[in-house]
């Protein structure tokens, strides 16, 4: 076969979905004035084939439960709404393959979805933890100990380490030298300007 995927120009439409997904079959959650609805529990299984109108999960509103229905026959090929999710109206609840290739390829197309979305803002390496690490070897390069530490209290990135303070490094267990010195890094990370600024006072 001689089909090429030409999807290599993702890039210039980051925030529109694949084609696959936007011709999918999906169970939509229908706008029947409640906001606060629950999926309580499927009676269907990811890969199970349904038939039109078959009560695929139950619906719970403020109000009242009910069976939702498929409007789609096909194969379940991805339920995006587990039990006990809360849902929007509006919001897809499973998508519908008409065929087994069908479902591949919507699950290879949500998955490349989400790897879109969580990756961070741009500025940030894939593996921001490199990063850190790089950070912290350069203020001293004893401070790799602290690494660990810090990805289990959360800052686990260039961004989060931006946000930690003194309070935090104290709580963490660093030594107060070092805490001068994190905390000097950040804020050239923070203000790389104001770097220039101290050092033609200092001349």
């Amino acid at each position: 076969s001689s089909s090429s995927s030409s999807s290599s120009s993702s890039s210039s439409s980051e925030s529109e979905e694949p084609a696959v997904l936007s011709n999918a079959a999906k169970l939509r959650l229908p706008d029947d004035g409640h906001d606060d609805v629950k999926v309580v529990s499927w009676a269907v299984n990811e890969g199970d084939r349904v038939e039109s109108s078959d009560a695929v999960c139950e619906i719970e509103t403020s109000e009242y439960s009910y069976d939702f229905q498929t409007n789609e026959g096909g194969i379940i090929a991805k339920i995006m709404k587990p039990n006990e999710s809360h849902v929007k109206p509006g919001e897809v609840l499973a998508y519908v393959a008409k065929s087994e290739e069908e479902g591949h390829e919507i699950l290879a197309a949500l998955s490349e979805v989400a790897a879109s979305e969580s990756a961070p803002e741009p500025s940030l390496p894939e593996d921001a933890d490199l990063e850190l690490h790089a950070f912290l070897h350069a203020l001293d390069s004893d401070m790799s100990r602290y690494l660990e530490r810090f990805s289990e209290e959360g800052f686990d990135s260039m961004a989060a380490i931006a946000t930690i303070t003194k309070e935090d490094l104290v709580a963490m267990g660093v030594k107060k030298g070092h805490i001068r010195v994190i905390l000097k890094g950040v804020e050239a990370l923070a203000h790389p300007e104001n770097e220039n600024e101290n050092e033609n006072e200092n001349e």
